[in-house]
């Protein structure tokens, strides 16, 4: 990992040879190869993909393997009889065998394998599978768990997902990923080896997805990757060109490790067949002849946040829907989302000054907020995300904390209890996570109580006015955007429509200034 930043695109559709011009025009430094394996033997594809990774060698070009016919077919069957789609009964995943993997990685320009949309598939029980066949029943990615009890499913499930990541990266595969489109269970992937990767642009907030993405990468020590995706719900484009300048641009500046467009054939008039760059393709080239391969001199894991949200990975974006969202966490009836797991949605409502829903993370949850138009970008004063088992030495840079959901550890309560008497932090949480002598000393629905340095804010409602009154100070600016790393800051003010921003500040941190190093 390094401070270089890498640019891509994906485009199924397009002709070789036009993808190859857009890789020479623009300067991009990889692509994402989606070859179909539906319909044929484990040993014919095995050889067809091994030849076509050789021919990338043999032209210098990295590119990422990326499964996507997964997510549209219900079975994928080969005249041998292997099933590419379903891995055993209520399995229905990539079932790639080893020597598969092995021929796609078989080069050094192999960058690794991504299950397109992973995370939807698995919350949302293969939901466009049952759109696109019209099936009745949603075929599960795991089996199902029998016990009601969210921490139990957890372990369960990164179980399941510790196995599927070995079965690509045992076998060779660099990296295993899958772009999400909810902002969902990046934390658990990061802890089993899967490389956290999210969506800009599409349905959420891109700095809200970035930042909930971004807090895994730093929790867990791993790269980001940036999916910049032109479609939003079922338009296509449905993004501008200048909203796409900017969602490039702020996958630069945020740290992403990796960044790549998907449905890059908007970079072309539909209909014309002499493939000329319209304004969004100009956008991308200009942007990647700056950019791609440039050394930026940090990166995600120099990220120095000064809010944190903490909670047990539940899976909780805001679902609710009885017919396409199912209430239910990890795809699991037997899950029931409470209040606490919309608790770090309150919290995310109160830090974004209001403009993020105070019940969902996207505009996909069915209800007044999603009739509200799209926007890129959130206010935002350099906060992160990280799961119930993030250590002190990840959270030394806070002032402000919010304690969410079903579990927090031990170790993680301990270290936060430190923070507050040693740092000043303040602490937003309800009863149940403050420490005993705190507990003792809360009167009534809600209360401030100092303690050393710091102070606990306890209360059942993390987006209250209480709350608010009490850590204003430490919000930022409504309408800016600002993102701190080991020795600089960068502030940024978001334009009116919330497609763009304007850099208005990097300052560069000194040495007395309290930005803790890892």
């Amino acid at each position: 990992m390094d401070n270089i930043f890498r640019l891509g695109f994906y485009e199924s559709d397009k002709p070789t040879e036009i993808k190859e011009k857009l890789l020479a025009d623009s300067k991009a430094n990889f692509i994402l190869w989606a070859p179909s394996e539906n319909g044929k033997s484990v040993k014919d594809y095995t050889e067809e993909v091994k030849k076509s990774a050789k021919e990338f060698h043999e032209k210098g070009l990295p590119f990422v393997y990326r499964c996507e016919h997964t997510n549209w077919a219900e079975h994928g069957f080969g005249p041998d009889g292997h099933d590419w789609y379903n891995a055993g009964k209520d399995a229905h995943r990539m079932n790639y065998p080893p020597e598969t993997v092995r021929a796609i990685s078989s080069v050094p320009e192999c960058l690794g394998i991504m299950h397109d949309e992973m995370e939807h598939a698995f919350i949302n029980r293969n939901l466009s599978i049952t759109f696109n066949t019209k099936l009745k029943k949603r075929p599960l990615f795991f089996p199902l768990c029998d016990t009601k009890d969210v921490v139990a499913a957890e372990k369960y499930y990164e179980d399941c997902f510790r196995k599927y990541a070995e079965e690509f990266l045992t076998n060779g595969s660099p990296r295993f990923m899958g772009e999400h489109v909810f902002p969902v269970l990046y934390h658990l992937f990061a802890r089993v080896g899967i490389t956290p990767c999210y969506k800009q642009q599409k349905e959420s907030f891109s700095n809200l997805q970035a930042i909930i993405a971004g807090g895994a990468a730093l929790q867990y020590d791993t790269e980001l990757w940036a999916c910049i995706d032109m479609w939003y719900r079922l338009t296509y484009p449905g993004h501008s060109p200048n909203e796409l300048k900017h969602n490039l641009l702020f996958a630069y500046l945020f740290g992403s490790d990796y960044a790549f467009v998907e449905g890059s054939a908007a970079f072309y008039n539909k209909g014309d067949e002499s493939h000329e760059y319209n304004e969004y393709g100009r956008t991308f080239i200009n942007f990647s002849r700056e950019y791609a391969g440039k050394y930026r001199g940090y990166n995600i894991r120099d990220y120095r946040p000064r809010i944190g949200i903490i909670r047990l990975d539940d899976s909780f974006w805001g679902q609710s829907d009885p017919v396409a969202w199912l209430p239910i966490l990890y795809g699991n009836p037997n899950l029931k989302p409470d209040r606490r797991a919309g608790e770090w949605i309150r919290a995310l409502h109160l830090i974004t000054h209001g403009e993020g829903s105070r019940k969902s993370l996207t505009w996909s949850r069915i209800g007044f907020y999603s009739l509200k138009r799209h926007r890129s970008f959130c206010s935002m004063n350099s906060p992160a995300v990280f799961d119930d088992r993030v250590t002190k030495d990840k959270l030394t840079s806070l002032e402000l904390c919010f304690l969410c959901g079903y579990h927090i550890s031990e170790e993680t309560l301990k270290a936060v209890a430190e923070l507050v008497k040693e740092n000043g932090l303040i602490v937003v949480t309800p009863k149940r996570f403050a420490p005993e002598h705190i507990r003792a000393k809360a009167k009534g629905r809600q209360a401030e109580i100092k303690d050393g340095k710091g102070s606990w804010i306890i209360t059942s409602k993390h987006n209250s006015r209480f709350v608010k009154k009490r850590v204003a100070h430490l919000l930022g600016k409504k309408g800016e955007m600002t993102f701190r790393y080991k020795d600089r800051e960068i502030a940024m003010r978001i334009s009116k429509d919330g497609e763009a921003f304007e850099v208005t500040q990097i300052k560069t941190l000194t040495h007395s200034e309290p930005v803790p190093m890892r």
